[in-house]
C-alpha cells in the first residue's frame, strides 16, 4: 500500500492499494495546488515479512511547490541544500 502524508495537516491525505504512477502524481499536484505551503511525504508500507513493518511506513520522496518557479516538484535534500525537480 502507498500513501501521501500532509505535513501541514499532520495526516494521510490519500491511499493507493497498488502503485499507479499517474494517480499518485495527480493527487500530489492537486493537493499542492490547493495548499502551496505544504510538504507531501510519499510513503509505502514495508513488506509483510519485514520486521520493520511494525515501525510504520517507509518515506520514499518529498514533494513541495518550488518557490522560484511556483511548480509542484520533487524535493531533493543534499546536505544543507534543497534542489527541486518539476513533476508538472
Amino acid at each position: 500500500m502507498y500513501s501521501l502524508y500532509s505535513q501541514n495537516q499532520d495526516r494521510a491525505i490519500e491511499f493507493f492499494e497498488k502503485f499507479d504512477k499517474e494517480a499518485i502524481k495527480e493527487a500530489i499536484v492537486k493537493h499542492l495546488k490547493q495548499d502551496k505551503t505544504d510538504t507531501i511525504e510519499y510513503c509505502k508500507e514495508f513488506p509483510k515479512d519485514s520486521v520493520k513493518r511494525f515501525y510504520g511506513n517507509q518515506i520514499v520522496d518529498f514533494y513541495e511547490v518550488n518557490p522560484k518557479n511556483d511548480k509542484v516538484s520533487k524535493c531533493i535534500l543534499i546536505g544543507e541544500k534543497t534542489f527541486y525537480k518539476s513533476i508538472e
